[in-house]
This record gives structure tokens, sequence and C-alpha cells, in this order.
């Protein structure tokens, strides 16, 4: 998420490479044979560098190709650059980590470590090794959110910076909502466990479809796309408080 965020300084690829959201997408992709067409459905899997790679060379392509309109953004930094500059804020201690060792015990790397680490890619997912030499010493590397923004901040800074490197999220009242009206944070929960348990069974594709199933019976005096729209922002907030890698 990171490296994403380095890359591109877009919210919405940092979202497509957050693992937790990725585990509820699924889409429709067209397949073609015969001469027929047809939509199979696809499970995004979650994400590491290999696949943060092929989605580069993916807005490469679509940036060549003048049809390709709802292709993504070509990266402003490339991801070689992303992840050296990492290791080098890393090494300055302008950003801290935290890490798994080799038993799976949490710590936290010294800025005097990164001279002698190495980031590397890896085959399994939700792997992002970190080698001294050819021994693999951490794997799933974290950096604090405030951090990060403060190294590598939003190049528009009118965008609201939400999560990219730490779990904690804050729920905000929406801005038309008046002082003392206080919050259906806590009137949602039920609906959003409903959603969870439509998206875990294939019963719906996205949080949003799971959201307009359950939107008749949500709290307050908006419309039901208001609605729609309050549970989907909310129910992704609230699986981000698992993890963010």
């Amino acid at each position: 998420m990171v490296i994403a965020w380095i890359s591109w300084r877009d919210l919405d690829v940092v979202l497509t490479f957050w693992d937790e959201y990725r585990k509820y997408c699924w889409d429709h992709v067209p397949r073609t044979a015969n001469g027929v067409t047809t939509l199979d459905i696809k499970h995004w899997v979650p994400a590491n560098i290999r696949v943060l790679g092929a989605f580069a060379r993916r807005a490469s392509w679509a940036a060549s190709d003048r049809e390709a309109v709802d292709g993504p953004k070509v990266p402003s930094v490339s991801l070689t650059d992303a992840i050296r500059s990492v290791h080098a804020a890393a090494s300055e201690g302008k950003i801290s980590a935290i890490a798994l060792d080799l038993e799976g015990n949490e710590v936290k790397i010294e800025a005097y470590s990164w001279s002698r680490l190495e980031v590397r890619n890896s085959d399994k997912w939700f792997e992002l090794p970190i080698y001294v030499g050819d021994r693999r010493k951490y794997t799933d590397a974290r950096f604090p959110r405030d951090e990060v923004m403060a190294v590598w901040p939003a190049q528009n800074p009118t965008v609201e910076t939400r999560p990219v490197a730490e779990p904690e999220i804050i729920l905000r009242s929406s801005p038309g909502k008046k002082k003392g009206q206080g919050s259906y944070a806590a009137l949602d929960e039920p609906l959003l466990d409903e959603m969870a348990a439509l998206l875990k069974n294939l019963s719906v594709a996205s949080p949003e479809e799971a959201a307009k199933r359950v939107s008749s019976r949500a709290h307050g005096a908006g419309t039901i796309e208001s609605k729609v729209e309050r549970l989907a922002k909310r129910f992704r907030k609230r699986t981000s408080q698992n993890s963010a890698r």
C-alpha cells in the first residue's frame, strides 16, 4: 500500500492494493470463445509487489491505447524508485517500521539496520520479505500512516488523505449533520454485519450491492441512495481495522 501511494499518490489505487478490501471484491471479466462473449466472475486476490507491477504494466499499455479510456493511469514514480525511496527514508529515520521476524514475533526495525537490508518480492501472497544477504530476516513490514504522509504528501493538498499504512480509522459525522445529532455508526453496525454475511455467501458482488439490500432499514432521513453510499463507505472503513500492508 505504501509503495502504491508513493508511485501513484492516488487513494483509489491504494484501495485497490488493500488486502482486506480485495477480499470482498468480485469483477465480471469478459471472455470470448468461438465468437461468443460471456462474463466470468473473478475474485480479487490479495495484493503483493508482483501484482502491483502487473497493474503498472497495464497502465502503460492503456496509456498507449487511445481507446482504453478506462485503464489505470501510469504511476508518476516507478515501483523500483518507490521501493528505493522507502529504503532510504527508513535508513535515515524519517519513517519507522515494525515487521515480523522469522519466529513470527513483531519487532521494530531500527534505522541503522536498513543499510544491511534489502526489500524483495515474493511469489507468496501477503509477503514482502526483507533480506540480509541471502537470508530472509523479516516479513510483513508496516509503516505509520502519519510518517508516510509526511515524507510523501498528497500531490493535491485539497484531497483528503485517507489511511494508507495503518489500520486505525476515525469515523466522522457527515458535514451536513447538525451539532448534537450524533452519528448513526452504532445503529449501522447490525446492517454492516448483514452486508458482510451477504458478501461472504457470494449473494452480492460488492459492498454497494450489499448496502442496497439492507438500506431500507437504515436510520436517518436521507434518500436510499445516500444511505447506500453511507453504508458502503462505513463497511469499507470497518474492514480496514484488521490490517494494512
